[in-house]
């Protein structure tokens, strides 16, 4: 987690900054930087294609042709804001909580067919982990200068998130992806930093008896934060993150009920850390995130699951990390995340990226 700002009073269980949710640096007011270059683009749309020959469905899977990548703004969140957190609702994306370079918001926003407010947290939030369960959206987690140890609910018609359970300890910097297991439909809550280690644990969060009930899963190799985080194919898929001893992951993997945790035959040109992961059949996508040095990037890579070839099929708009990401179908969404390596600016835009 990061940033200092002022707590509201609520009964929580807290950890200290150092403990918390990460570092940033401080930043502008984070009110929608429109300036900075790396936010701005010359066209409504922004194509690449890998060039690759083979037509799609024509070949075999072990060749099939690389992702062909398209990229469009939808609009602007009301404030530039870092460490937000995007959720995949019924009726498309909606944007939760965040961080200006001031302040952290309470924002519920949906981004589509517009940006507008569909609620707000209870207290200013960034760095949570968020997903849709039906027609109530759960917030785990997160915080402003300390972080909280709730898990909330915005149910639909809600003005304010509610808290409706809470978590074992403080964390942030985790993910969660609405995840299918043992015939239940539920949310899979993936690493953290919970004030004194890295999480290797992941949680199973589903209904019973109309109480939201969390279930260990499964433990990862290493214990990570800010890992870009997708469910597809029946499995769960991790890729880089920040690990305690070895600095930003260059791993990938993946984890099925039929086959537990695995390690992907990929290792990434260099470690990674707050992007964005989507799954496209046979390919993982990664767009943007920061290197090792925090640098925020542009690439938006293709890895082959099978095979683990990676290959650069597009671009970002310009360098952006740390911002909220979802998907729908063949579509993925970004909104937020900073523009360079101190934070000193950050992003309002709301992005599109299709496959």
């Amino acid at each position: 987690m990061k940033r200092k700002t002022m707590l509201a009073a609520v009964s929580l269980i807290q950890v200290g900054l150092i403990s918390g949710c990460g570092t940033h640096g401080q930043g502008n007011t984070g009110t929608s930087p429109q300036k900075s270059s790396s936010n701005q683009t010359t066209s409504n749309s922004t194509k690449t294609n890998s060039g690759n020959s083979t037509k799609s469905g024509s070949a075999s899977s072990a060749a099939q042709p690389w992702p062909t990548v398209s990229i469009r703004p939808l609009g602007n969140l009301p404030n530039g804001v870092e460490g937000n957190t995007l959720a995949l609702s019924g009726s498309g994306p909606v944007s939760i909580g965040g961080y200006t370079g001031r302040v952290s918001v309470t924002n519920i926003d949906r981004l589509q067919p517009s940006v507008a407010s569909i609620g707000h947290l209870a207290v200013r939030t960034h760095d949570a982990a968020a997903a849709y369960l039906g027609s109530d959206l759960y917030v785990f987690g997160g915080g402003q200068a300390v972080s909280y140890n709730t898990i909330v609910k915005l149910s639909k018609n809600s003005a304010t998130a509610k808290t409706v359970g809470k978590l074992s300890s403080p964390l942030s910097d985790a993910a969660a992806v609405p995840f299918k297991w043992k015939g239940k439909q539920g949310i899979v809550r993936v690493g953290g930093y919970d004030g004194n280690t890295y999480r290797q644990s992941t949680e199973f969060f589903s209904i019973t008896n109309g109480v939201l009930q969390g279930t260990k899963m499964f433990a990862m190799p290493v214990g990570l934060r800010y890992a870009a985080v997708a469910a597809g194919n029946g499995k769960i898929y991790i890729a880089g993150g920040k690990t305690h001893h070895q600095g930003f992951s260059a791993h990938v993997y993946s984890w099925s009920p039929q086959k537990g945790i695995q390690k992907l035959p990929v290792q990434l040109a260099y470690g990674i850390a707050k992007a964005a992961l989507f799954v496209d059949g046979s390919y993982l996508l990664v767009a943007g995130g920061e290197n090792q040095k925090g640098v925020p990037i542009r690439n938006i890579l293709a890895i082959n699951i099978r095979t683990g070839k990676t290959k650069v099929v597009g671009k970002l708009p310009g360098p952006l990390a740390d911002f909220g990401y979802t998907q729908q179908g063949k579509r993925g969404f970004i909104a937020g995340g900073k523009t360079n390596a101190s934070g000193s600016q950050i992003s309002s835009k709301v992005y599109e990226i299709t496959w």
